[in-house]
């Protein structure tokens, strides 16, 4: 399976991310499935915020405006895809 982070843009500061982060080595020796579903999670979340901070490098506190929509396990947790949306709240008049 493929890991990466695809961004479908939604318009101005509002994106949803698709992510695919896999688990880490020693986890996977271990079968410790609880550590799988933990670093492969860990992984596809670090993916979002690398590109997150690529399309908006000026805004402070973007980690605030990212929104879990939707987390799925393939295998025991060796894979972990998350579904994440970005939207910058419209300044107030």
């Amino acid at each position: 399976m493929d890991t990466g982070v695809h961004v479908k843009e939604l318009g101005p500061h509002k994106y949803e991310f698709h992510s695919i982060g896999k688990a880490s080595v020693v986890s996977i020796e271990e079968s410790d499935v609880f550590k799988m579903r933990k670093t492969s999670c860990e992984s596809a979340k670090l993916l979002v915020t690398q590109k997150l901070d690529e399309l908006e490098p000026a805004q402070k506190n973007k980690l605030f405006f990212l929104e879990v929509k939707e987390q799925k396990y393939f295998g025991d947790g060796e894979y972990c895809e998350l579904t994440y949306i970005y939207e910058l709240p419209q300044p107030k008049k």
